[in-house]
């Protein structure tokens, strides 16, 4: 008892030194400061969870073996089973389809948090761009992947996910996102390409990961517009934070720095650092916090991906045509498609009613005088077109909104 009191008292000290060494370490901006925040809070979690399972063993292995040999195979069993622990929690987040219903949300925290791979934050990925902060490497070719895809970029001379060709006299440009520039789905299996296909019309796939409207249209500036017939928008929850400060910005843009883009590349890259333990301890806490936070939202993780918060759909609508209006090239009058895509469960119908009743007002059709249409989603995707842990679409997803594009566009 005495042995378990004064293991007790120094593990309380040491967890709170633990604790003084991480604000430390984050407050002084300590190099790699978050990375070692991490190890030192899955130390935390293993001497909080070591020690009480430590003399579980002790007592059980009291009865059985010689006294000279417990506390060496008590704490042999306590490693066992840590690793043990981390093998499943592995095993787990290599194959998603096997993770138990209760620790998805959990998984897909840390994979937003710790693990995930954005392609432009891939130093051999992407290029600092001075009015656009980054794009693709242009006529590069590389390999991005995740836990739940590998798939090949072919990436053309202006930065965008498509061949040489599709750059000259395209009918129909597709903008948007990570949703419309393919990721997690094969080239050819992205809308564009889909697109392409099954309408026969040259087809330019021009979305870029995290792009919001004001960027979308600043590219379509710079675009050979000539033969466009055509123009696919897709809007994406996030795209709000980019469009309201650009609003509120007097409608200028201020695009980072080089140095802010390459460290960034460096920041996300030392999230992924893997040691031993992490994903069992991490996974672990986060899952635990969760479970707190159903008693009182002590841990806010921010976990759906709409920025907007409480911001009235028609108010995002009305910003998004706004900076459609005064981005459209005036040279050009394609008909313009509009649709909405995001995360499953962000699927929004009030946003896209609300950009089809605004498009209609004299306000806008006597500036553009151009059809405006819109297609909702929300009852043709379902949870299948989407990946578990990542909640891109996958090419189902990408061949239906192809088919869904090419119904309007046949009217």
């Amino acid at each position: 008892m005495k042995s378990f009191l004064r293991v007790t008292l120094i593990l309380v000290i040491g967890l709170l030194t633990i604790q003084v060494i991480k604000i430390a370490i984050i407050r002084l901006g300590v190099v790699h400061s978050f990375e070692w925040g991490t190890i030192l809070t899955a130390i935390q979690f293993y001497a909080l969870m070591g020690v009480p399972l430590f003399f579980l063993f002790l007592g059980l292995l009291g009865r059985v073996a010689a006294k000279k040999f417990q506390k060496k195979s008590a704490f042999l069993a306590t490693v066992i089973v840590f690793l043990l622990a981390e093998m499943t929690f592995t095993h787990w987040l290599n194959h998603p389809q096997r993770i138990p219903a209760f620790m998805v949300r959990a998984y897909r925290l840390y994979y937003d948090l710790y693990d995930y791979r954005i392609v432009q934050f891939q130093q051999e990925h992407a290029v600092h761009d001075p009015m656009l902060f980054y794009r693709l490497k242009p006529n590069s070719r590389f390999e991005f992947y995740n836990r739940e895809f590998r798939d090949s970029f072919i990436v053309n001379s202006q930065g965008f996910r498509d061949d040489e060709s599709s750059l000259r006299t395209p009918s129909i440009i597709c903008l948007g996102d990570s949703y419309f520039m393919g990721w997690g789905v094969k080239q050819d299996e992205t809308v564009a390409q889909q697109l392409e296909k099954i309408s026969g019309m040259k087809t330019l796939n021009a979305a870029i990961s995290s792009y919001g409207t004001v960027r979308e249209m600043r590219l379509l500036n710079q675009l050979s517009l000539d033969s466009l017939k055509f123009l696919v928008i897709q809007y994406c929850p996030n795209d709000w934070e980019e469009n309201i400060f650009f609003v509120k910005n007097n409608y200028e843009l201020p695009v980072s720095s080089r140095q802010t883009l390459e460290s960034l590349q460096k920041q996300y890259a030392s999230k992924r650092v893997y040691f031993p333990g992490k994903y069992f301890a991490l996974i672990t806490i986060l899952s635990l916090k969760l479970q707190l936070n159903k008693i009182h939202n002590l841990f806010p993780f921010g976990e759906n991906t709409d920025k907007s918060g409480n911001v009235p759909a028609s108010e995002k609508a009305a910003v998004f045509l706004d900076i459609m209006k005064r981005g459209m090239p005036a040279s050009t009058r394609p008909e313009i498609i509009i649709t909405y895509v995001g995360d499953y469960e962000d699927l929004d119908n009030e946003f896209l009613d609300n950009v089809s009743s605004i498009a209609t007002t004299d306000r806008f059709k006597n500036k553009n005088n151009q059809q405006v249409r819109t297609i909702n989603l929300k009852q043709l995707l379902s949870k299948d077109d989407y990946f578990l842990l990542d909640r891109h679409l996958r090419s189902s997803g990408h061949k239906k909104i192809a088919n869904a594009i090419w119904s309007v566009i046949k009217e």
